[in-house]
């Protein structure tokens, strides 16, 4: 629902990955991602994030990048492109 939600729920639950909206109210995405990725632990330094965005220039795509995404899906998206991402990081 936002971004603080999102950073809550990464602190009580082991997922395997975390698909994360750019767009929130509170907290964006991008500002949830870097806090998530400087805790430093391994489990928040390694877990694969994606971007999910309506947002598609190649700035935006730099941006989301730097902020620690492993990758950038623009929406709508389908299941179709996101499997082969899966495969990749599992």
């Amino acid at each position: 629902s936002n971004g603080t939600a999102a950073i809550e729920e990464h602190a009580r639950t082991r997922f395997d990955f975390i698909l994360m909206d750019i767009s929130m109210p509170e907290q964006d995405g991008l500002d949830a991602t870097r806090w998530i990725r400087d805790l430093r632990d391994s489990y928040s330094k390694d877990i694969p994030i994606f971007a999910v965005t309506s947002f598609a220039s190649k700035e935006h795509t730099k941006e989301i990048l730097e902020a620690g995404f492993n990758e950038h899906f623009v929406k709508p998206f389908k299941l179709e492109e996101f499997l082969p991402c899966l495969d990749r990081y599992f």
